[in-house]
């Protein structure tokens, strides 16, 4: 395997180690029916990448980036269908970056904090990452929960065709 592979290949293990922390600090302290009825891969996560001097999920990404650039190991290299907040163009978020790690119920929000205007910066309070985290979260107005709700309802439906796929069919004169 070529360098650029071992990193990937790196990124890729750190992430999921990370994300299955999440997954079982929520299964333990927030019992529900993810935590019940999905596996560690179903549940859904969402991960938040603070960036200086890159713009994620770029439309016009540069043609001659190489295919090696660290972005491309975090899924945010390409523009993979993303959502662009109109009041903040730098904060973008997609659900399709992580299919490339084949990674399903996962949201990938990037916000560039260096091209904030000084009015953004000054109202927030702040360089902190509580600061950054927070700001964020407010311009996401309640889509987090909204695409939770999506995952729970595909899970569902997910978990109603399985159980309608292995019921077993007995005749009536069986029955009898």
């Amino acid at each position: 395997m070529g360098v650029e592979h071992v990193k990937a290949e790196r990124v890729r293990h750190v992430r999921q180690k990370y994300r299955n922390i999440g997954i079982d600090w929520l299964s333990k302290n927030f019992s529900g029916f993810f935590s019940a009825h999905c596996f560690s891969s179903q549940f859904p996560t969402a991960e938040f990448l603070l960036l200086k001097k890159f713009t994620p999920f770029d439309k016009d990404f540069p043609r001659d980036r190489a295919w090696e650039h660290w972005s491309r190991f975090v899924n945010i290299d390409h523009d993979f269908r993303s959502w662009t907040c109109s009041s903040v163009p730098s904060l973008k978020f997609s659900f399709d970056a992580a299919r490339r790690d084949q990674i399903s119920n996962h949201m990938t929000v990037a916000l560039r904090w260096d091209t904030l205007s000084d009015e953004d910066l000054k109202t927030n309070g702040g360089d902190s990452l509580g600061s950054q985290t927070y700001f964020a979260n407010k311009r996401l107005d309640g889509i987090i929960a909204r695409y939770a709700l999506a995952a729970y309802l595909r899970e569902l439906l997910r978990s109603l065709k399985e159980t309608w796929t292995c019921r077993v069919f007995v005749p009536p004169h069986v029955l009898v």
